[in-house]
């Protein structure tokens, strides 16, 4: 029988972790979930993992993923997460898995909140070798993303995990320099987005801690009024982390069915 997993978790924003699994190319994909979450565990041992974040590279294998999610946790004796498993199309080092998990620590940890801040995306036309390099495209996004780091009260050492999504990871190891060289405190993770993109990109987003509160519990920044805001700030003992909402068929009528599908679980939450 599938896994069931809980829709929503409440979370504290001054005690929320955000980390990145080391990932390996041994063993099964299940063995790698297990694994990654024993690693996290054993990285934070008093706190409570309540979302998981699991990229895979192949969808036959997400039913062993999910299993192995629930009896990781059912053997700990610990609730079971908020889990968002999502398909791309390579993982570094060979893996068929990796996790990112949201936790909670016993005690606080961002005082003045956490900044999420959205993707910051870099194209230029697509090259004939589909495995084309993308780090002069990851400096563009990673300077677009420091240039938010700093307009909302934070710094590069305050990050706690950045995740890219690129056309290629031919040069992994040299994006990954980079990331950590500016971010020198943050969890790292580069996935391959699509086989076949149309275009070289990357694009890089990121979780912080806040330095300066923001305006209220939570703050929408968006300073040049875009389509997408540059960052949400939460600075709330109470705030709720949601799954995955996906739809499928015409685009238009999607994105209508995945905001319905939002909504009915913070209604359900009784938010």
């Amino acid at each position: 029988m599938a896994a069931s997993f809980p829709e929503h978790a409440m979370a504290d924003s001054g005690r929320l972790l955000s980390r990145v699994a080391p990932v390996s190319g041994k063993g099964s994909p299940a063995q790698q979930t297990r694994q990654a979450i024993e690693a996290l565990w054993k990285r934070d041992r008093e706190a409570q993992i309540v979302k998981l974040r699991v990229f895979v590279n192949d969808p036959s294998v997400s039913s062993a993923v999910s299993t192995a999610i629930a009896e990781a946790f059912q053997k700990k004796h610990a609730a079971l997460p908020v889990v968002s498993l999502i398909r791309v199309a390579a993982l570094p080092a060979g893996a068929s898995v990796a996790v990112e998990a949201t936790s909670l620590a016993k005690r606080d940890v961002n005082p003045q909140g956490i900044g999420f801040i959205s993707g910051q995306l870099t194209s230029a036309p697509k090259e004939s070798n589909a495995d084309a390099p993308v780090k002069a495209l990851a400096e563009k996004s990673v300077a677009s993303l420091k240039s938010v780091v700093a307009s909302i009260g934070s710094a590069p050492g305050r990050v706690a995990r950045v995740t890219c999504f690129a056309s290629s990871l031919s040069d992994y190891a040299e994006v990954k320099s980079l990331l950590a060289a500016e971010f020198s405190t943050a969890d790292l993770n580069i996935v391959r987005i699509q086989k076949n993109a149309e275009n070289r990109e990357i694009e890089c987003e990121a979780v912080t801690a806040l330095d300066r509160a923001p305006k209220g519990p939570a703050e929408i920044v968006n300073p040049t009024q875009a389509a997408f805001a540059q960052a949400a700030l939460v600075n709330t003992p109470k705030f709720l982390l949601t799954g995955l909402a996906t739809a499928s068929g015409d685009p238009q009528v999607g994105v209508k069915t995945v905001f319905e599908k939002l909504a009915a679980t913070l209604k359900s939450a009784g938010s």
